[in-house]
């Protein structure tokens, strides 16, 4: 591919990240192929038509480095750019509420929450307890939580307080699968929640090969009638994609109050 068809290209992809990083890999994998050609060659007797193809595939390889990381360039700042936006959007910074971030350990919620406050011009302040930390960012509160059915009597209390809940669930640890499924039910079946949103998170689904999301579904019991409500959602998240959470917190926005 010539320099002009390489910059053509990308110009036609744009800032499409799985684009990009599927380019990036077709260009690793014609690189690798291009090298064991070179291996192998280099192993022959040398004359003057192998030093020739050699010489011809050894610029092909340079060439493929170039378009490799010319194209890892691009997709870092296209994800950088994306998750920037959808952090923000995220904040709902023209929305004014409080919202409930419950999870058992390990399940993402400080993940969630620091990426919320790593933009270093928001104004927002943060506040420690037991198994739980506090955010305010503009007229937003966000509030993460460990929870724990059995010796926890502050859900009820916290309940009533918050406009929206999310409650996330570690897809890597299908052990718990079952106190989960416990907690859902608890929430779904509270006539606190019955009028606010809640959304169901599954994280880390790209640390899994295979994740079935209607087999999840059973798993947790929240198959009909409950995704059937207009008031409650279910989602499966990558940790290190915003625009998996982006989803949720847009839901959420439509039962928040405007500043």
């Amino acid at each position: 591919m010539s320099g002009h068809k390489f910059s053509h290209l990308l110009s036609t992809i744009g800032n499409d990240v799985d684009q990009l990083d599927k380019l990036q890999k077709n260009f690793q994998n014609e690189y690798d192929q291009t090298s064991k050609v070179v291996e192998k060659l280099e192993e022959e007797p040398q004359n003057q038509a192998t030093t020739t193809e050699l010489n011809r595939l050894q610029q092909l390889q340079k060439s493929h480095r170039i378009k490799i990381r010319l194209t890892g360039l691009k997709a870092e700042k296209a994800a950088d750019d994306r998750d920037a936006v959808l952090s923000k959007e995220c904040r709902l910074n023209n929305k004014r509420g409080t919202i409930l971030i419950l999870g058992l350990s390990n399940s993402g919620k400080k993940t969630l929450l620091n990426t919320l406050k790593e933009n270093k011009f928001d104004q927002y302040s943060s506040s420690f307890s037991v198994g739980s930390q506090e955010l305010l960012i503009g007229n937003m509160k966000f509030t993460c939580t460990n929870i724990d059915l059995q010796h926890d009597g502050r859900l009820s209390k916290q309940i009533p307080m918050n406009d929206a809940i999310i409650f996330l669930i570690d897809l890597t640890d299908p052990i718990r699968f079952s106190t989960a499924k416990e907690i859902i039910m608890f929430l779904l079946n509270e006539k606190e929640i019955s009028s606010k949103p809640l959304v169901i998170v599954g994280t880390k689904k790209d640390l899994i090969a295979n994740v079935d999301e209607a087999d999840l579904i059973e798993a947790l019991g929240i198959d009909m009638p409950y995704n059937t409500s207009k008031s409650f959602k279910f989602y499966l998240a990558n940790m290190k994609d915003m625009a998996s959470f982006a989803c949720a917190f847009r839901f959420i926005a439509t039962f928040l109050n405007d500043q």
